[in-house]
């Protein structure tokens, strides 16, 4: 992973503000990151500070680097040299942590800072607010408090303070796992340094007596009352332990009590395990659950609790035995530490490695030799991993390096790679080899002999696959070319000599057949058809005209007195011959069910008055 690059171009579209020493903008290569462009260049002791914090995002365990980078707005690459820092990359607060304030009819969007969590009366009193107050439960909040205790934890592992801890500097995410994102994090400095330099924000002050990670633990304490509490001035005490909201009748209020008054690093361990005992069992299950998908064991171990079912406590127990390998790695060196390694890739655990690259290897080559030394002795890997890692500065030129790397890349062990496709669109994966050292892949993408795509991609150590998709226009047969490699933080790149290939035929788009619109149904089809229509009309027109003579001679009958007998015969043969009739035309397919085919004996066409019937 390179570390230090030239200042990218920026785009004033990209702004996003500005302060006293510099301003930032979006990331246009990196969509979750932005950067931070000094108005005028670090040099001295504070480019030190900084290029420290960039060192040891790099240098950390991967589980530690991944709550950096996501709890942390964290210097990542800096843009310059280390000496003389124009400016940096770094996380950029997700989408979580913001929302829409509305006061006075005016609407944007802002951070969630914990300000606003902080204080029940900004949300009760203010007349001129309409926005909603954010969902924040009891229960996020005690799990709010765990993020924050554990992003603390990380920045003391490596010998660091934050300090200015308030409601303005800390975020809130209220996404799927409510967590905490920490700002203006390239002020994190050193114990030494902060204790020559107090940072204190009015109304948290705290004991004057604590030392600078001390401090920073009470000032913890502090925040995650005033988040329980939601009074902005509220400050532990034992009168009030036991009452705190979602934690009523346990202890962790009396732990954050003594943890605000000491800052001991046993009271946090305590409060940060009661706090996880405190949860429900479905927020467990979902800590579990998350944990599991990083694929972390210390992760998966941290979130362990006694609410458990079966399942779980197996995954944990796993994890544990995990860890312990890991260890073993830790405490072993040269060939031991490599073959411990090839083992526990063969194992089938569902954890990614979780090893610092300080733990993988010792004492970097300074001189011709030492390099000599190192190759006599064998540790070709231990080469490419200080390669990999740090660098080895002029070194990385000698040919003994490529001697080296060459016997490194030969005890990479297996990788694997698959490909799916679809028409005109394929996608290739590939599993990385289990050794740090290969942090980098050359892929090639061949159609007809002709390159259409190459590409170098960097690693991504917290994934143990990645994949890449590729546009086919019209398919065909294509060609992968995979050739893995180590990429020095100097930009320089070294591949191993022997490349993976692999066909994937790609293919074509669908043939899209020209619509022909179905003929609508229509009355007339066909001659058949035709003349069953005009018989039809035909009946139905005899009909009418049938039922309006009959009609008028009854009443013609009435009228003259005529004698029953010959009305009688007349209402029969009236009434008898155009039913034959009908019945007649009836016996024609499709029309015998139609309406058409009946005659009530009122003259009138009924539907239920069918010919057959008695």
């Amino acid at each position: 992973m390179s570390l230090w690059a030239p200042l990218p171009v920026l785009d004033r579209r990209h702004f996003i503000n500005s302060g006293g020493v510099g301003e930032v903008f979006r990331d246009a290569q990196h969509p979750t990151r932005c950067v931070k462009r000094f108005f005028k260049p670090l040099i001295g002791e504070q480019a030190k500070q900084l290029s420290h914090l960039i060192n040891v995002a790099a240098w950390a365990r991967p589980s530690e680097r991944h709550l950096l980078e996501t709890r942390f707005s964290w210097p990542l690459i800096g843009f310059g040299s280390a000496d003389r820092i124009e400016g940096f990359s770094m996380t950029y607060a997700p989408d979580e942590s913001q929302f829409v304030l509305q006061i006075g009819g005016k609407q944007r969007k802002v951070l969630l800072q914990a300000k606003y969590l902080l204080d029940d009366r900004f949300w009760r009193t203010n007349r001129a607010l309409t926005s909603s107050r954010p969902n924040v439960n009891e229960q996020d909040r005690v799990l709010i408090a765990t993020e924050f205790l554990d992003a603390i934890e990380v920045l003391h592992r490596h010998d660091l303070v934050y300090g200015d801890v308030s409601g303005n500097n800390i975020c809130i995410r209220v996404g799927e796992y409510p967590s905490v994102f920490f700002l203006d994090a390239d002020s994190v400095v050193s114990p030494e340094l902060r204790a020559q330099h107090l940072v204190r924000t009015p109304d948290w002050e705290i004991s004057g007596d604590l030392d600078p990670i001390s401090a920073d633990r009470s000032l913890t304490a502090l925040f995650i009352w005033r988040l329980l509490t939601e009074r902005p001035r509220a400050r532990p005490s034992v009168s009030e332990a036991r009452s705190l909201p979602g934690l009523a009748g346990s202890n962790c209020g009396l732990l954050l009590t003594e943890l605000y008054e000491t800052g001991s690093e046993k009271a946090a361990e305590e409060l940060t395990k009661a706090l996880r005992e405190s949860r429900s069992p479905e927020r467990v299950a979902k800590a579990h659950s998350r944990a599991v998908r990083m694929g972390f064991a210390r992760f998966v171990i941290s979130e362990a609790s006694a609410s458990m079912n079966a399942g779980q406590r197996e995954v944990v127990t796993k994890a544990e035995r995990f860890v312990q390998l890991e260890t073993e790695v830790e405490k072993a060196s040269g060939p031991r530490q490599r073959r411990l390694l090839t083992k526990i890739g063969t194992l089938d655990f569902p954890f990614v490695f979780d090893l610092s690259n300080i733990a993988l290897v010792g004492a970097a080559p300074a001189s011709v030799a030492d390099l000599k030394r190192m190759l006599q002795d064998a540790e070709f890997a231990e080469v490419a991993q200080h390669l990999a890692t740090s660098g080895l500065g002029n070194l990385e030129n000698h040919w003994m390096v490529e001697r080296a790397l060459k016997h490194a890349y030969a005890q990479m062990g297996e990788s694997a790679f698959a490909a799916r496709a679809k028409s005109e669109h394929g996608v290739i994966s590939w599993r990385w080899p289990s050794v740090r050292y290969i942090n980098a892949l050359r892929l090639e993408f061949l159609k007809d002999g002709q390159t259409i795509l190459a590409e170098e991609i960097e690693r991504d150590f917290l994934e143990a696959t990645s994949e890449r998709s590729l546009s086919v226009p019209g398919g065909g047969e294509v060609t992968a070319i995979f050739r893995f490699g180590t990429r020095s933080p100097t930009g320089q790149s070294f591949w191993v000599e022997s490349a993976s290939r692999m066909k994937l035929t790609v293919p074509p788009p669908p043939v899209v057949l020209k619509t022909v619109a179905a003929p609508q149904r229509a009355t007339l089809v066909d001659s058949q058809s035709v003349a069953l229509q005009k018989q039809l009309d035909d009946d139905l027109q005899r009909l009418a005209v049938l039922n309006q003579t009959r009609l008028r001679r009854r009443k013609l009958a009435v009228g003259l007195g005529s004698s029953v007998t010959v009305a009688a015969a007349s209402l029969v043969a009236l009434f008898f011959w155009p039913v034959a009739d009908s019945r007649t035309q009836c016996q024609v397919p499709k029309l015998s069910n139609l309406a058409a085919c009946a005659l009530s004996h009122t003259g009138a066409i009924d539907a239920s008055d069918r010919f057959g019937q008695p």
